[in-house]
């Protein structure tokens, strides 16, 4: 369970990227990675996943836009807060069962 918890949360993380990059919907974006989607290259440059193709013909003059990737610092922090949520989560659900098991009644 907890394995499968962090998958999801690198999973969210990676959504925010590709989402910061292609501008693409997260729930989109989540469902392409739950469908496991493969994309050749062309593909990922038509969906603004990637600037350049290796070893396409070079354009003269050609201006590359990115989007740059969070800094380690940043995923570590996001990872960080995710953490957290959960852990607050879990303590909820434990107070929960406290209260369930004390009779007491949850509105």
């Amino acid at each position: 369970e907890k394995a499968a918890e962090t998958l999801r949360i690198a999973d969210e993380a990676m959504a925010m990227s590709y989402q910061t990059r292609t501008g693409k919907e997260k729930e989109e974006i989540l469902s392409m990675m739950e469908k496991e989607t493969w994309l050749n290259a062309e593909k990922a440059k038509e969906l603004g996943m990637i600037d350049n193709i290796m070893f396409e013909e070079k354009q003269e003059n050609l201006f590359v836009a990115s989007s740059k990737m969070p800094s380690k610092e940043k995923i570590e922090q996001l990872m960080k807060l995710m953490q957290n949520s959960i852990d607050d989560n879990e303590q909820l659900k434990n107070r929960l069962k406290l209260l369930k098991l004390k009779g007491e009644t949850v509105i």
